[in-house]
């Protein structure tokens, strides 16, 4: 991947996570957002990175919403 997807990449995380950041105790962020890392981003996906199957079958039973209220938001944001 070239460095301006990569960069883009992490400027959309970086944002998202600041969403999700407000929602979240200070010790829940940190334990299941900040491992995370971003991939890739294509049209309207972004592919993450999540260090085990458990932590990716924890945010989805405990986090999809957040996640989701997070991209959206940030998708409004680039439109407006």
């Amino acid at each position: 991947m070239n460095n301006s997807i990569r960069d883009n990449c992490e400027i959309v995380w970086g944002n998202c996570l600041n969403l999700i950041k407000d929602k979240l105790s200070q010790k829940d962020f940190n334990l299941w957002f900040q491992p995370i890392k971003p991939v890739s981003i294509k049209s309207n996906t972004i592919t993450l990175e999540v260090p085990s199957a458990y932590f990716h079958e924890h945010l989805e039973e405990n986090y999809i919403n957040l996640l989701g209220f997070a991209l959206k938001n940030y998708e409004a944001l680039l439109s407006s």
